[in-house]
């Protein structure tokens, strides 16, 4: 039977067969080579055959591991937000001195609030005859001005003073200053993880918990009851006595300011009152009460500056 004579069916048989029949004889002449071959050919064979193997098998694995690791969320540990809180108001952070001859003395401490260079402190350590200067974190000194100030309250308001030199200075023509985060007060609890950020020559940080929280009655409550208002918090944290630095959460926000209270135990006031007296300040002006004339029973004679 000639070629031209088969079926399609036959042809695919035929080729089926020559196909056996070669990977037949391909196997029996590599065994056949395999076995006269020497022991050192046969070892370099298996190590190439077997890196072939395993080398696409740890790629694999590591692809693997790269996508689980870029799929697996970042957790932040306690230690690394307290050191970028800590880290983030070293710059907020005023020292506060009463000027005079020489470098002056150090008063206390403050914190910038706003952008525009004003500072929140205590104010049983400002006197309203006096001029201020404060120090910034890179050690430039600054003259302050009182711009808020009560004696009867515990915090008072100063303000840089931008001169020639600094608004020539800015890109803009307006120096911004760097402020604290206000923290929510309705996120504050006892027993939150709080830090301290003072020190009259170099920045100290302390570390504690929330103590408690002290509220007042504001008679303006409804329905029988009267609403209360947050108006000091207490610490675990013992300081170095200098007042007016700030108290902040984990994440850097401020919680309150210190001012002095008993021994190495410092009160602080929260945080709303301080954001209401900036508020005054931005709506009112300046407003200065001065005390200069004690009276025979040892009060003091109050005037007052009005708001501008």
């Amino acid at each position: 039977m000639q070629m031209e004579d088969l079926t399609k069916t036959q042809l695919v048989l035929l080729a089926l067969l020559v196909s056996v029949v070669s990977s037949i004889a391909t196997g029996i002449v590599t065994v056949t080579l395999m076995d006269q071959a020497p022991s050192n050919v046969i070892k370099v064979l298996s190590r190439v055959v077997e890196r072939k193997v395993e080398v696409p098998t740890e790629n694999i694995k590591t692809e693997k591991q790269r996508l689980s690791e870029a799929a697996a969320p970042i957790v932040m540990k306690e230690e690394d937000l307290i050191t970028a809180a800590l880290a983030k108001n070293s710059k907020t952070l005023v020292r506060i001195y009463e000027n005079g001859e020489g470098a002056g003395t150090f008063v206390g401490l403050g914190v910038i609030i706003d952008a525009d260079g004003t500072v929140i402190t205590d104010s049983s350590v400002i006197n309203s005859d006096r001029m201020y200067g404060g120090t910034l974190f890179e050690g430039s000194r600054k003259l302050l001005s009182l711009v808020r100030y009560n004696p009867k309250e515990k915090t008072a308001l100063l303000q840089f003073v931008q001169g020639a030199e600094d608004i020539l200075g800015a890109d803009t023509g307006v120096v911004a200053f760097p402020a604290v985060t206000f923290a929510d007060p309705a996120l504050f609890k006892i027993g939150q993880t709080v830090l301290m950020l003072g020190g009259d020559t170099h920045n100290d940080a302390g570390i504690g918990i929330l103590a408690n929280m002290q509220y007042a009655e504001t008679g303006k409550g409804t329905a029988g009851g009267e609403e209360s208002l947050l108006v000091g918090l207490g610490t675990s944290i013992r300081t170095d006595g200098a007042t007016g630095a700030p108290l902040l959460n984990i994440h850097g926000e401020l919680m309150a300011v210190s001012v002095i209270g008993a021994t190495n135990n410092p009160g602080y006031i929260p945080v709303m009152a301080i954001a209401g007296q900036l508020r005054e300040f931005h709506t009112e002006g300046i407003a200065v009460y001065k005390n200069t004339l004690p009276t025979v029973s040892g009060a003091e004679n109050t005037t007052s500056v009005l708001p501008q």
